[in-house]
């Protein structure tokens, strides 16, 4: 199970989106809160959806593999890898804070944090690790442009 689990982190997301509604629901509930609030969440929503739908979209276009587990062929550094170096794991924390805004469940909000946390150490240092080793000067230039997360 753990092995599967750091091959996948949509399964961590799950798992993060999942221990914060647990979380939440132990705890009590605060004061009622207005439907402007919550629709507030649909920014970070949508931002991190797009950022996965396109991030993904430019892996395939460049033939190479977004699939953390497998070498990649082909530095990517365009569509939202302009923005980030690491967009999917973004689109991930973002969906779970905007999900936690939209239902108003702040355990949830901060499990994209938590996400984000887990992926730096078991995936983001580990793949800057080989993206180095195998695109070199092309990588560190590109690293010493686009920040990590923001």
């Amino acid at each position: 199970m753990i092995d599967l689990l750091m091959k996948r982190p949509p399964l961590i997301a799950l798992l993060c989106l999942l221990g914060g509604l647990v979380l939440d629901s132990q705890l009590p509930s605060g004061p009622p809160v207005g439907g402007g609030f919550r629709m507030l969440g649909v920014l970070p929503t949508g931002m991190g959806a797009w950022m996965l739908i396109k991030a993904v979209q430019a892996f395939e276009q460049r033939g190479t593999t977004h699939k953390p587990e497998e070498t990649p062929t082909t530095l990517v550094t365009d569509g939202p890898m302009r923005l980030s170096r690491n967009p999917m794991y973004l689109g991930m924390a973002l969906l779970l804070a905007g999900i936690g805004w939209l239902l108003v469940k702040t355990p949830v909000m901060l499990s994209g944090l938590v996400f984000a946390l887990i992926v730096q150490k078991y995936f983001i240092l580990p793949e800057e690790e080989t993206l180095e080793r195998l695109f070199g000067d092309e990588y560190n230039a590109y690293r010493s442009r686009v920040r990590r997360w923001l």
